[in-house]
């Protein structure tokens, strides 16, 4: 189940990906799209432990390219 303290953050409940797949059932498809992708986030180490997470865990190869704007200045 998810944690009712992030489904009140992210807007994501238990009922919004009850028929969703697994990552290990779709974890080769989502590495085809992340192949030659850059991938953006902000705070990029929080998120990639998560993803790299899954892929480990599914025995799927990951893209390694990720651009981490946490340090950027905006005008």
């Amino acid at each position: 189940p998810i944690d009712k303290g992030a489904s009140n953050v992210n807007g994501i409940w238990d009922a919004d990906v009850a028929t969703a797949p697994t990552f290990g059932e779709i974890g080769s498809q989502v590495s085809k799209l992340l192949t030659d992708a850059v991938l953006v986030a902000h705070n990029a180490p929080f998120d990639l432990s998560f993803i790299s997470a899954d892929f480990v865990i599914a025995n799927v190869p990951m893209s390694d390219i990720l651009v981490d704007i946490i340090g950027w200045q905006w005008p």
